[in-house]
């Protein structure tokens, strides 16, 4: 039985983390990495919100952010998402607030 003590707030946040169901925890990582995936503007305006059969649900805040997000913005973001944090996103569904 070797080491030393842990603290009880780290204890308790690893034992969390491991249950914590993994689609919770990429939710998470996505929402933390947001800004850097898609840049503070539009990390202003939008906010992932949920992942739901392969795809991310993102929260937008007006209609004129869904127009500029699906019509080029899009695709970009989705390859970041991909590429760095969820291969197994497919696709993302903009839902306005």
């Amino acid at each position: 039985m070797g080491g030393g003590f842990q603290r009880m707030g780290d204890v308790i946040a690893d034992t969390l983390q491991r249950l914590r169901p993994p689609q919770e925890v990429l939710l998470a990582q996505l929402q933390s990495a947001w800004p850097a995936i898609v840049g503070s503007v539009v990390a202003e305006n939008t906010r992932p919100q949920a992942l739901k059969n392969n795809a991310l649900v993102v929260q937008v805040k007006h209609h004129v952010w869904l127009a500029e997000l699906r019509g080029g913005l899009e695709q970009d973001i989705l390859r970041t998402v991909q590429q760095q944090h969820a291969p197994r996103i497919k696709r993302i569904l903009w839902h306005v607030q």
